[in-house]
Order: structure tokens, then C-alpha cells, then sequence
């Protein structure tokens, strides 16, 4: 029921660099993915949806404490609790043609991935860490030398950037009356920190239910939507903190080797009976894994 009246950008080409900069290029006959910007500009997503919601009757009320009203269910949304990654990186202005490069290599992201990303006329480059976080300025410094040198880029007027992100999968994503969504619940991505899609989903179910006037609905409904791919990508997770520079080589050599990319990455994404007993090894492994992150540029 959401209307695209904020800036949308398919791609279905992707070029990946593994850690001695060799280059392998995916395509896809659909979108790998879509593009979106936050922030409060035109053509943004936040605006976008702020707009469609006050069309829809919503008040909204900004620096205001939520009221604490006894036994009156709502939504909580306030983002991640504790890190399990970070991501820090620079937003500039290009005349680059729109395009979608990253790197895997711990040299860059140590248990995670570089990217470099342009579209419209606005690049952004960061690097996700899911391990050595205080030492991020060094990695953050190590990506935008790799790209520089692969793209001649050249950043004008950048705007430093950073955020934290934690996954969980909880038995509930109810705390007293409130109903978690989004990060605030830890629903994210546990192999790339991907979380848009699942904050938008969990919105929308923790809505139907309070509008059913039934909370308890809640759980049911994200559990049934998406609670096995979060938990296929702790797995995932989990052996590709394994790889190290030589693996990623390995994954990167396997996935150029499909006839599709996007359809490779779903067979990987997808929930499994194998995956599923996996998950109950894997989840005392990271059970622990919430940790207090650096200090990040806003």
C-alpha cells in the first residue's frame, strides 16, 4: 500500500572486487536491489513517507516524549540497541554515471564489505565492519584509497556519515505494551546488516494488530514473514566470518559463475531444514555479540 513518490533506482549490475582488487561483474534480468536516499530532501524516502502518512490522518509530533499511558498498547522505533556492526563512510556530490561497485576484503571491512555507490549525482562510500570496531578510521581511510584508485574519484564537499546495527531473534518483539519494529526489535540482516525491508514489514504488522485491537497478533505475524531468513543469515553470517580473504576469493568466483546473480543470492537466502538445525548451534555463538560501539561521526 506504499506509493513511489520518493526516488527509486533499480540496478541489476553489480562490479565486486575481491581483496587484490581483481574485478567480477554480476547482472541479473530483474533488479538486484533498489536504490533509495534518506534524509529530508526532495525525492527522499523519509520525506516520502511522512508525506503519505499525514495524507493518511497521522499527527505527527517531533521532540516530544512518547506519553506513558498504562496498558495502552504502541510502537517502538527507536533503533538499534548495543552494535553487532557499524558502517562509516563519506556522502558526496559526482558527476560519475550511476553504478554499484563493492570489495570484500578484511584489509577494507574485516568480516564485512566495502562499497562505493553512485546515483543521480550523489556517491556515497563507507565501509561495514562486523569485527575490529575501534579501529574503523583505518579501514574507512584503507576504502577510500581502493577506490580512488579504481574509480579516479575524487570526493567534492563530503559529509561524513556512521551508524551502529544489532540482530536478534527473540522468541517476542513485545516489551510490556510496546511492540518493537525495525532495529529497535532487531530485525536486520545478520550477513550484510540489510534492515530497510524488515523495518518497513514490522511497521506494517505491529499497525494491523493494534488496528485489530489484538497485540498479541504481532508476534505471529513477523515470525511467519521473515523470522527464518533473519535466522538463515546468522548462519550465512557465521561461515562467512570463516572465509577470510582467500574464501571471499572462493565466494565471489562461485557467484560470477551463475547465470544469474540474483537468483544464486535467493537459493543462499533462502530458509532451509538443514539451515534451521543450523541456527540452534550457531545462536550461542552470537548470543553474546552485542557490544558498545566507537564513538561515530553523525
Amino acid at each position: 500500500g506504499i506509493e513511489t513518490t520518493f526516488g527509486v533506482t533499480p540496478f541489476r549490475e553489480a562490479i565486486l572486487y575481491d581483496d587484490s582488487g581483481r574485478e567480477w561483474r554480476y547482472q541479473s534480468s530483474a533488479p538486484l536491489f533498489y536504490m533509495v536516499r534518506r534524509g529530508t530532501g526532495t525525492g527522499m524516502l523519509d520525506i516520502g513517507l511522512k508525506q503519505q502518512a499525514i495524507d493518511a490522518g497521522v499527527t505527527i509530533r517531533f521532540n516530544q516524549r512518547f506519553p506513558q499511558t498504562p496498558n495502552q498498547p504502541h510502537v517502538i522505533a527507536t533503533g538499534p540497541r548495543g552494535s553487532f556492526a557499524i558502517v562509516v563512510g563519506y556522502i558526496f556530490k559526482t558527476s560519475l554515471p550511476d553504478m554499484v561497485l563493492g570489495a570484500l576484503s578484511d584489509r577494507l571491512a574485516p568480516r564485512g564489505y566495502a562499497y562505493f555507490v553512485t546515483s543521480g549525482g550523489v556517491g556515497t562510500i563507507a565501509s561495514c565492519l562486523f569485527a575490529d570496531l575501534p579501529h574503523y578510521q583505518r579501514y574507512l581511510a584503507n576504502t577510500v584509497r581502493f577506490f580512488e584508485q579504481r574509480t579516479g574519484v575524487t570526493l567534492e564537499t563530503p559529509r561524513r556519515f556512521g551508524g551502529t546495527g544489532n540482530v536478534r531473534v527473540e522468541r517476542s518483539a513485545r516489551a510490556g505494551e510496546g511492540l518493537l519494529v525495525g532495529e529497535a526489535a532487531g530485525f536486520q540482516d545478520a550477513l550484510w546488516g540489510f534492515g530497510l525491508r524488515y523495518a518497513m514489514l514490522s511497521g506494517h504488522f505491529a499497525a494491523r494488530a493494534l488496528m485489530n485491537g489484538n497485540a498479541a497478533e504481532y508476534d505471529p505475524l513477523w515470525r511467519n514473514r521473515f523470522a527464518g531468513h533473519i535466522k538463515t543469515s546468522f548462519v550465512n553470517r557465521f561461515f562467512y566470518e570463516r572465509l577470510g580473504d582467500k574464501g571471499y576469493r572462493a565466494f565471489l568466483a562461485r557467484l560470477g559463475k551463475s547465470h544469474d546473480a540474483r537468483d544464486w543470492l535467493r537459493s543462499h537466502y533462502a530458509p532451509s531444514t538443514w539451515k534451521s538445525l543450523m541456527y540452534r548451534l550457531v545462536r550461542r555463538h552470537y548470543r553474546g555479540a552485542r557490544s558498545e560501539s566507537p564513538r561515530l561521526p553523525g
